[in-house]
């Protein structure tokens, strides 16, 4: 009878816990990142009744909760690659809508502005064909402004972005550690409250997954370490790792993403390989700085070869012609962390040679060494860098000054700024020098105007591969290439990504009919006890009145 009375009490608690544990889960069906429970019974040690005789048996209950971690990777690499993909798609989407403007596209101004020299040279001597022309001129200078203008601000919006992503990121990362500490400081393994820091913490780290591609592992009582695919720990059990951004060490308007440690900061920008970091970081690096590089290639190649060209001939009261645009020169950004006081010197030596590409100059012991930024490939260079000898190469001229140290690095782009500084010279119409340079004052002689025109055309660039009208359409071809290859990347990696949630939620979600089933069946076992119980209970009084 006791034996009876104390397996039924037994069953009872066990019955009412796992009615608890579906009932938490049927609450559970539209929370976030609720993990399903499963309950297991087992038969537990004989118990000792009060007595010193055998008392019922303890039954064991085992919470579950239904997760799968290859799942849980598969679902948080997959978004991860998503949402890096998403962020790409989206700014060269926004470029590509920006360059290809049907009412005012870079090659729509090119295109207007060449008819307006040849409508010059179809007739010299008009006012109103050389006024269109410098309309022409100033419409094509404010659309190259706009542009530029417009893609600098989207890499100060990818600045604003990345700067808010890590304060995100470490609060992330930081409530990770905390639940790693509340995991492991004791908490019985088969609580509910257990369970649901564990949902937390998986939350957490799905979170941390949409920022940067992760890679996570056990670790000691439970808790888990989280770091980037590429290694970088951001949370070693109970510790998390301090992120910031820092500025670049040659562009210091441009932030970099840093770890800081207790004894320095490094900078691991490159560390981070998906998610809406990585995303940021791609689309800068791979989208912005080309752009306005090739831009400023544009810009450049137009200036100086009309300029050439108009100092070519002379204007109509017979005076020589002279440079009508203006632009900026290159940019050269010293490294923070140079220790010599050399300085260069840099400038245009023919724009026909000048590409969109940007270059690392290292002091390496007695000499100096280019190399390209992205590729880091070396480039074949000619003199000393002397006034006398200048450091040449691919249509650049270096002049340094100072005593460089060893290791002292410059990095040098060529067009970046060229839009910056881009301006007419000239505020008369007159100035355009339409005539070959041995004519006649009003002569109406056209030959300069009509090889002015021909400079959109003709095959100077590239080895004399693409026109000042090609490196434009190149400019627009790349960046919609990378927006229509993005836009279906992203919708594949999306695709990807709901269908590794998918399988992870067939495994983890609620099934509100399998619950049911269960909280039934528990129900009725509970009840069955119970029934149990009050008949031992109920045999036990008849006893005691038996023995009076």
């Amino acid at each position: 009878m006791t034996t009876s009375a104390a397996s039924s009490m037994t069953s009872l608690m066990a019955f009412k816990r796992a009615i608890d544990v579906h009932s938490q889960n049927v609450a559970g069906v539209n929370t976030e990142g609720y993990v399903r429970r499963t309950v297991s019974l087992s038969p537990g040690t004989l118990l000792e009744s009060g007595s010193g005789s055998q008392g019922g048996r303890e039954d064991t209950v085992v919470i579950r909760r239904q997760v799968d971690e290859f799942l849980i990777d598969q679902a948080r690499v997959t978004g991860s690659n998503a949402e890096r993909a998403r962020i790409v798609a989206e700014k060269a989407g926004q470029l590509k809508g920006l360059l290809s403007a049907d009412s005012a596209s870079l090659q729509d101004s090119l295109v207007s502005l060449r008819d307006g020299f040849d409508g010059l040279a179809s007739q010299p001597t008009s006012a109103y064909a050389r006024d269109t022309l410098m309309s022409r001129l100033e419409s094509t200078i404010s659309r190259l402004h706009d542009l530029d203008d417009r893609i600098r601000l989207y890499e100060g919006e990818i600045d604003s972005r990345i700067s808010s992503e890590v304060d995100t990121l470490n609060a992330l990362t930081k409530q990770v550690a905390d639940l790693n500490r509340k995991i492991a400081s004791g908490s019985v393994e088969n609580s509910s409250a257990n369970s649901t820091l564990l949902d937390m913490r998986d939350r957490a780290v799905d979170r941390i997954a949409q920022k940067v591609s992760v890679r996570v592992l056990p670790g000691i009582n439970g808790a888990l370490s989280v770091s980037t695919k590429s290694g970088v720990s951001l949370v070693d059990g109970l510790d998390s790792a301090t992120l910031t951004t820092i500025p670049d060490p040659y562009q210091r308007d441009r932030l970099m993403v840093a770890l800081v440690t207790d004894s320095k900061i490094n900078e691991i920008s490159d560390q981070f390989g998906g998610g809406t970091i990585g995303g940021l970081l791609e689309t800068r690096s791979t989208l912005i700085d080309p752009s306005r590089n090739q831009l400023g290639r544009v810009a450049a190649g137009l200036a100086m070869l009309l300029n050439d060209q108009n100092k070519q001939g002379v204007t109509p009261t017979g005076t020589a012609g002279t440079n009508i645009v203006t632009i900026g020169g290159p940019l050269v950004m010293a490294r923070s962390g140079n220790t010599g006081t050399a300085t260069i010197n840099a400038s245009i030596d023919d724009v026909k040679k000048l590409t969109a590409g940007d270059y690392l100059v290292e002091r390496s012991g007695t000499n100096w060494v280019v190399r390209r930024s992205d590729t880091l490939e070396a480039v074949t260079t000619t003199g000393a860098g002397t006034a006398a000898s200048p450091i040449k190469f691919e249509g650049l001229a270096l002049v340094i000054s100072g005593t460089p140290a060893n290791a002292d690095r410059f990095l040098i782009r060529p067009t970046r700024d060229a839009v910056t500084g881009l301006a007419l010279t000239i505020t008369n119409s007159q100035a355009i020098a339409a005539a070959k340079s041995d004519s006649d004052a009003g002569s109406g002689d056209n030959t300069n105007a009509l090889e002015m025109a021909r400079l959109f055309d003709d095959n100077v660039f590239d080895d004399s591969q693409r026109s000042l009208r090609g490196i434009a359409e190149r400019l627009t071809g790349r960046v919609a290439g990378i927006a229509d290859s993005s836009a279906t990347s992203a919708e594949v990696q999306t695709l990807a990504a709901e269908e590794a949630q998918s399988a992870r939620a067939n495994m983890s979600s609620v099934n509100l009919d399998e619950e049911a089933a269960e909280l039934l069946r528990f129900q009725q076992a509970y009840q069955a006890a119970a029934q149990v119980m009050r008949m031992s209970n109920q045999l036990f009084d008849s006893l005691l009145t038996i023995a009076r």
